[in-house]
């Protein structure tokens, strides 16, 4: 489809839908990740991810090489 959709939970149950975009056109490969920042520049954001689940799309995800 053309259109991106994110999502928020505190407690992995309950989500919140905190953005769509919808777009005129999308390149055939496109690559998502997830993300956590810091509210402060002196202060170290972390985050676990768990669960995640990436719908759509006519073949299995592969994952790019990591950044250096």
């Amino acid at each position: 489809g053309n259109t991106i959709t994110g999502y928020a939970s505190a407690n992995g149950t309950t989500w919140t839908q905190i953005h769509a975009a919808s777009f005129t056109s999308l390149p055939s490969s496109l690559y998502i990740g997830l993300c956590v920042t810091s509210a402060s520049n002196s202060t170290l954001g972390t985050a676990t991810f768990d669960n995640v689940q990436i719908t759509g799309g006519s073949q299995p995800p592969t994952m790019p090489a990591a950044p250096t």
